[in-house]
């Protein structure tokens, strides 16, 4: 009984040291928006987030290198690296912030076409709030006038919010979301 205390008590103080084999972290860019290639490869448009699993050299010495990266944004200014020292006694998600480099011409068109990104994100969020909304409306009143079609309520009130979308795919992901079940 003792032994099996003890055990999980080191169980317990494992995971609660944050010993984990994956570390992550994630690069934006400022002024957002820049597109981020890593080691040749195109990952997608800042902020973008990462993955790293932790091996025993990297705990030995502390950190990791990142790969390299390159960011470049819509004027064409580019930041490059090598890749960059990601120490393990840091956070396990930690935000990279690269500035573009001031020497670069066309500032302002970064600057405007990273407060349209802004724009965007902003607009996805607000119409995403509203079809939530929406759908829960549609459940609760199908709900209330005919209990028993629950299940069916829900499915058509996706359908109808999410016209162009797979609704299969991601019906039980928003019932979790919305409803909590």
């Amino acid at each position: 009984m003792i032994k099996t205390v003890k055990y999980s008590l080191y169980g317990f103080l494992f995971i609660l040291c944050g010993c984990s084999s994956i570390r992550y972290y994630h690069v934006d860019s400022v002024p957002a928006g820049a597109s981020i290639t890593r080691a040749g490869e195109f990952v997608g448009q800042a902020p973008v987030g990462f993955k790293h699993k932790i091996t025993k050299e990297d705990r030995d010495r502390g950190y990791f290198f990142s790969r390299p990266l390159v960011l470049k944004w819509v004027s064409g200014a580019e930041w490059r690296t090598d890749g960059f020292r990601i120490y393990l006694a840091d956070q396990n998600y930690r935000t990279y912030y690269i500035n573009r480099p001031p020497s670069a011409p066309n500032k302002m068109a970064d600057i405007n076409y990273g407060l349209e990104i802004q724009k965007m994100d902003i607009m996805n969020a607000q119409l995403t709030t509203m079809r939530r909304a929406s759908i829960q409306q549609s459940i609760q009143a199908s709900s209330y006038n005919y209990p028993n079609a629950y299940p069916n309520a829900y499915r058509n009130a996706y359908r109808n919010a999410y016209p162009n979308n797979n609704w299969q795919q991601t019906l039980n992901n928003i019932q979790s979301a919305i409803i909590g079940f």
